[in-house]
Parts: structure tokens; sequence; C-alpha cells
């Protein structure tokens, strides 16, 4: 009995670590590498890849087919499509969308400190790392910023946390000029993540709490600049 609930606990490990990968890195009709090479890449058998892929088939994630697993092309569309649609119909507003963003992260982000690992941490500094390219074009920055927010939310370890958080975060900047002032908003981006950053180290929600909420509102109010 207890090597079965622990080979449920591993596959549920993969399905994660499969399905960050999925959302954050592929898109629609993507390929994934095969059974074999899933089960090296997270040194697990076989057996528990295909428990993880069957997971993430019955969620509508991935599409397996006679020559190979791809990524589905619902994957994108679950959470962001509707989004989109409320803004682009008029039935809600940008500024609706801004303040839902602020309630989501500054809700979650206690609740991620608390419960992040050691690796989560260790991502997060390598996404700041990656912000602090003087050269970085505008895509990319806000590329980084959207896989930094979900890095936040991951740490929580929900799920539906982290998807709805991402969906926000890329309607509202397909909706907003983000190529504007790319620089200050960079500038700002790295400092008020590193101190979040910080905060996940020493434990300290409160200073992430209070750091989170200023960041979102001085984004808040450089959009309102534009």
């Amino acid at each position: 009995m207890e090597t079965k609930n622990k080979k449920e606990t591993l596959s549920d490990t993969v399905s994660r670590k499969l399905e960050d990968m999925i959302t954050t890195q592929m898109k629609a009709g993507d390929r994934l590498p095969t059974e074999m090479v899933l089960a090296e890449m997270y040194s697990v058998g076989r057996s528990t890849i295909r428990e993880s892929l069957k997971a993430l088939s019955s969620k509508g994630l991935i599409v397996r087919k006679k020559d190979g697993t791809f990524v589905s092309d619902r994957v994108k569309d679950c959470l962001i499509a509707p989004l989109d649609l409320l803004i682009t119909m008029d039935i809600g507003q940008i500024n609706d969308l801004i303040e839902l963003r602020e309630m989501l992260e500054v809700s979650m982000i206690a609740a991620a400190v608390e419960r992040a690992t050691d690796e989560d941490i260790k991502n997060m500094e390598r996404i700041l790392w990656k912000m602090q390219n003087p050269d970085l074009q505008a895509d990319e920055s806000r590329e980084l910023d959207i896989q930094l927010h979900c890095a936040f939310a991951e740490a929580t370890g929900n799920t539906i946390i982290k998807e709805l958080i991402k969906a926000v975060q890329l309607v509202t900047v397909k909706n907003l000029d983000y190529m504007s002032n790319v620089t200050l908003k960079r500038d700002n981006a790295v400092s008020s993540h590193s101190q979040i950053i910080e905060a996940f180290k020493n434990r300290d929600k409160e200073k992430a709490l209070e750091t989170m909420r200023v960041h979102l509102s001085i984004f808040r109010n450089q959009e309102k600049e534009q």
C-alpha cells in the first residue's frame, strides 16, 4: 500500500513539472520529448511518465497520437480567451483586469512565501538574473516578467492560481502599450522583484506582501501615465 501511495505522489510531481514545461516553454502543436527522454529528464521509470501523460491528456493539455505526444490547441486558450473577450467586447475594462491582477497576486504571495522550496527560490533568482540584461528587447522583458510572477504563484503549489495569474498577465499586457518606457519598467521591476525574492529567502511574508503591493501599484500608475 505504501508503495502505491509513493508511486502516485511521484506521478503527480512529474505531472506538475510537465504541465509547467508545457504552459511556460511550449506552444500548441509542439511535440513533447519521447517517454524515454522524459524518464531520463525526471529520473523516473517510463511507467511513471505514462501515468503522468495520461493525467495531462485527461485535462486536455496534450494529445497523444501514433507519431508522438503533442501540446493540445486548447492549452493556451482555456483561461486567456474568455478574459480577452471581455475586454474586446467592452464588457470589462482594462483597469478591472489590472485590479484583478492586484487582488490575485497580493492575496497569494503570503502562501507562496510560506510554501516555497529552495528550488522555487533558485528559479526566481535565475529569472531575475536574466531580467537584468541591459540588451533585453521589450517582448523579452515582458516574457521574463510573466515567468517570474508565474514562479511566485507556482511556489504556492496551486496550479490553478498559477494559470489564472498567467492568463490575467497575458491579457493585460496584450491590451496595454507595453512597448513604451521599457527601461523605466525594467529598472523598477528588477528592484522590486529583488526585494520580493529576498523576502522569500527570509520567509518574511509581511515584507513580500508589502513589496508586491507597492510593485503592482507602480505598474498601475505607470500605465495611467501612458
